[in-house]
């Protein structure tokens, strides 16, 4: 077993199983950002899309330089 498996019983579920590794565990997480994004910039968007996606793109901006 490499250092990156996580060791699986059979009491286990699927989703453990698909998720065993560090890297399939950052795509997801990776993917799950990404969707979550897409959400917030296009939910409940008014009549003007240039203002609301740039608001929004700067609120974005902001939160992931204050987590460096």
């Amino acid at each position: 077993m490499s250092v990156n498996e996580v060791k699986l019983s059979r009491s286990d579920s699927g989703l453990i199983a698909v998720i065993a590794t560090s890297a399939k565990r950052l795509w997801l997480l990776g993917v799950l950002v990404l969707t979550t994004i897409v959400i917030f910039m296009t939910i409940e968007l008014g009549s003007n899309l240039q203002y609301i996606l740039v608001h929004r793109g700067l609120m974005l901006a902001t939160m992931r330089s204050s987590i460096q």
